[in-house]
């Protein structure tokens, strides 16, 4: 039986979590007011009690007693598409974390991921090798969890049009300076219908 209630969304925050003290690093893949999942290499055995201290891009943290209850294990060959980790229920007094994300949605919203397509040649050229086989692929100055929704602007910048387009990623791989992403697009037919349409009205 899934006992979950509340909805978990995709979230990338930092984390700190260990039995006693919090001091084993990892990161949120998706959290809510009950529970969150946690991408780390170490797995702790089901059942066991961790102090968790998640942590904002605003400096702000807050310390929960979670109880792990699901583990996730990957093998090395596919941790690149997919990490490793372990899903944990809130114990107790659940107000830190509630009142963490709710200044995290009072707080203004980062800006949107953004795909410049500088030329008409270059929005062809990503059209038949992305944009009409379902995906799409952009530069991400900050990380983003494998299996988030996001929503990314595609600009094309010859003609000053844009188009925000949505879908889950399905690749995340570090560069020197942020991180390529792949997205697999939730309505893809609808996504190129309106990205051609506004490539096809506009000048040269």
């Amino acid at each position: 039986m899934n006992r979950r209630v509340a909805t978990r969304k995709p979230r990338r925050l930092k984390v700190l979590y260990g039995t006693d003290v919090p001091s084993q690093p990892g990161f949120t893949q998706n959290l809510s007011e009950t529970g969150m999942f946690i991408t780390s290499a170490q797995l702790p055995r089901l059942g066991t009690r961790l102090a968790v201290k998640v942590e904002t891009s605003e400096t702000k943290e807050a310390v929960v007693a979670c109880e792990v209850v699901r583990q996730v294990h990957v093998p090395l060959e596919l941790r690149a598409v997919e990490r490793p980790g372990f899903g944990v229920r809130l114990l107790g007094d659940a107000a830190p974390l509630k009142a963490l994300l709710d200044q995290e949605r009072r707080a203004p919203g980062a800006p949107a991921h953004r795909l410049t397509l500088a030329t008409r040649e270059a929005f062809v050229t990503v059209r038949e090798s992305e944009l009409s086989r379902g995906g799409l692929s952009f530069h991400a100055s900050t990380a983003v969890a494998l299996n988030a929704t996001l929503d990314v602007l595609v600009v094309l910048g010859w003609c000053g049009r844009h188009q925000a387009v949505s879908g889950r990623t399905v690749h995340v791989r570090p560069l020197e300076q942020g991180f390529h992403v792949i997205l697999v697009l939730d309505d893809a037919a609808k996504a190129l219908e309106a990205l051609d349409r506004l490539a096809t009205t506009a000048g040269p």
